[in-house]
């Protein structure tokens, strides 16, 4: 039962079924109501859980992270994460913010200006700054370490649309 504004009780329909479970809105008039909803009954409006809900984890990276900042991603890099691969620092095109190892970061189409993905960096934002557009072998001399081949690994990207 909710008692914030209807984007609040949209938001909360949008995690519940992204998760894999059936939501309602409805008025509060009517506890009986409840019950029947329960048992099958449309009353309100109804919103069905995702046929292929997000994991646990992807759900966790996608609604329960606070974004430290923005990645910039070329046409490329935006077709590999959709097909659930890596980000590499040569598909980065800008960073925005200041973010440090292991936070999480929203991935934006340098084209579209949508929000394609949110995820976890194996690299700080200075860090990323210094080895965006380059190729992964490149990363040991620019830095002087290698964190990771990639800047996100596949494992820790989720889509904002599946």
């Amino acid at each position: 039962m909710g008692t914030g504004g209807m984007q609040t009780k949209l938001i909360a329909a949008s995690l519940a079924t992204a998760a894999g479970v059936n939501a309602v809105i409805t008025k509060s008039d009517f506890p009986e109501r409840i019950l029947k909803i329960i048992n099958g009954e449309e009353f309100g409006t109804v919103f069905k859980a995702k046929e292929r809900p997000l994991g646990d984890r992807k759900w966790w990276i996608r609604h329960g992270l606070h974004v430290y900042g923005q990645l910039l991603i070329d046409n490329g890099a935006v077709a590999a994460i959709k097909r659930n691969n890596s980000l590499f620092a040569a598909g980065i095109t800008s960073v925005r913010g200041a973010f440090g190892l292991h936070q999480a970061v929203a991935l934006i189409s340098a084209t579209s200006g949508e929000e394609i993905a949110r995820g976890i960096v194996n690299y700080t934002s200075n860090e990323i700054e210094r080895i965006r557009g380059r190729h992964s072998n490149e990363i040991s001399t620019i830095l002087g370490y290698v964190e990771a081949d990639c800047v996100i690994y596949r494992q820790n990207v989720a889509l904002m649309q599946s």
